[in-house]
């Protein structure tokens, strides 16, 4: 059936590898002809297999209605990611722009492996001097487009989603916005509405949207404060792919390191949890500042990972913010919050 995933690993790659020997094909037939040296013997009692569990189909069933069939039968599926320079992925060396690095790349890597594309994943149109794959290896492939671009906010996934974004029929689409939104102070309801619009459109064209909160900022002269400003977003993100049934990952939970600190923590203890893990978590310029906005190969590398696991099970919360909404009878109010 299409619907169970299984590979049979022993009976094929055994039926294989005495053929190549030049031996029986069948793995029940263990006795050499004369002069040929031992026999091989291999227990195939427990035949392996390799499958999800009904818990991961669930997950995979509500979330990726349309791929999910496509990657069963391992049929031609591509990935489409749109988003600001943390998707395009910046790293100030000679990787830049390199989509197999990025978040997307690997998360798009696991999904191959998860799925036995034996070809693993294909950057289309790569940047120049960039690679389109990892592994020269043949087989079926998941394609991947990187639409990614530097300054861009969830307004400007419309730019795609209403153009090229599904040109080349994708089964998937990742949104990634907001840091840039912070700077600009975009409006919270023109963040969730063009996502929801993004959203809304993917799936009138059978492709299944996952929604990504953003990364975590630092700045002066209030490093906690500037911590917190990509939160209203990501908050309120993830109660929209709720109430639409999207799938969403936070990503900040990967970039913010402080999400350790006990509850008791002072700011200034959270603040020197942070610092002390930041270089594991952002680009170093050559003048030793640290890039506080993009994520670094190795980073980009646990973001993509950890997309992909939580896709398959609900990932644990690692950082926690309450406070308080005081409204001051005006149209304001004043929001006294602890990280």
């Amino acid at each position: 059936m299409e619907s169970d995933i299984r590979a049979r690993a022993p009976r094929w790659a055994l039926a294989i590898a005495f053929g190549c020997l030049g031996g029986p094909a069948s793995a029940q037939d263990t006795t050499p002809p004369p002069g040929e040296g031992p026999a091989i013997k291999v227990a195939l009692e427990a035949e392996e297999t390799f499958e999800i569990s009904a818990e991961q189909r669930q997950r995979l069933e509500k979330y990726l209605p349309n791929a999910l069939g496509r990657l069963e039968r391992r049929a031609p599926v591509h990935l489409v990611s749109i988003g600001d320079s943390v998707t395009r992925y910046v790293s100030h060396d000679e990787h830049e722009g390199d989509t197999l690095l990025a978040y997307e790349g690997v998360f798009a890597s696991e999904l191959a492996k998860l799925f036995f594309y034996t070809g693993g994943i294909r950057v289309i149109q790569p940047l120049d001097g960039q690679p389109e794959k990892a592994d020269p290896a043949a087989g079926p492939e998941i394609t991947l487009e990187n639409m990614g671009l530097g300054g861009r906010i969830a307004l400007h996934s419309l730019a795609r989603t209403t153009t090229d974004a599904f040109a080349n029929k994708p089964s998937l689409l990742t949104i990634e916005y907001g840091i840039n939104d912070v700077f600009a102070q975009e409006p919270l309801r023109d963040y969730l509405r063009a996502y929801a619009e993004s959203a809304r459109l993917a799936r009138a064209q059978g492709c299944d949207p996952i929604f990504l909160g953003p990364t975590t900022i630092l700045g002066e002269p209030d490093e906690l404060a500037t911590m917190a400003h990509t939160l209203r977003y990501s908050s309120a993100l993830k109660e929209l792919a709720a109430n639409m049934g999207v799938f969403y990952f936070d990503l900040a939970s990967v970039t913010t390191r402080a999400g350790g600190a006990e509850p008791s923590a002072t700011d200034a203890e959270v603040i020197a949890a942070y610092h002390a893990n930041l270089a594991e978590s952002y680009h170093t310029h050559n003048n030793g500042n640290i890039d506080v906005l993009h994520p670094s190969q190795s980073a980009q590398r646990q973001l993509g990972e950890a997309i992909y696991k939580a896709l398959l099970a609900e990932p644990e919360q690692t950082y926690r913010l309450g406070g308080l909404v005081t409204l001051d009878g005006a149209g304001g109010f004043k929001f006294d919050f602890k990280l």
